[in-house]
This record gives C-alpha cells, sequence and structure tokens, in this order.
C-alpha cells in the first residue's frame, strides 16, 4: 500500500509505502476489503492528503518507507 504526492506545484515527489496492511486495519478497526474507501474517506479533497496519511501512521506506531526527492 502507497501513497504518492505528485502536486504539479511540488518541486519535490514524496511516496509513503506500507508493507504491513493489516497494521492499517488493525488502526483502521476495519476488514481488508473496507481499508482502501476508509482510507480515501480520511483524506479525500484534502491538498495535504500525504501528510494526513503518514501522520497516521506515525500515530499509530505503523512503520513504512518514505521517499522523497526531485520526481
Amino acid at each position: 500500500m502507497d501513497l504518492q504526492d505528485l502536486s504539479p506545484t511540488s518541486e519535490y515527489e514524496r511516496c509513503a509505502t506500507v508493507h504491513n496492511t493489516e497494521e492499517v486495519c488493525k488502526a483502521l478497526d476495519v476488514d481488508i476489503a473496507k481499508v482502501e474507501e476508509s482510507l480515501h474517506d480520511m483524506v479525500k479533497n484534502k491538498n495535504n492528503a500525504f501528510d494526513i496519511f503518514t501522520d497516521f501512521l506515525d500515530k499509530h506506531k505503523i512503520k513504512f518507507d518514505y521517499y522523497s526527492g526531485r520526481g
């Protein structure tokens, strides 16, 4: 599971990748079939969706790989 911040106004690309989706399901209290919908509801139509997602991961101590660099 990953989220990329590909804002056309940003000089940098950011990517967060979670390898243990079960931890995300547990934190959201949903099964795997509902995890995508729940995450979408959390960040939809928000300019800072990437930051909301990574803050959520940090808050729940969910490990993720992070990349930031020129796209």
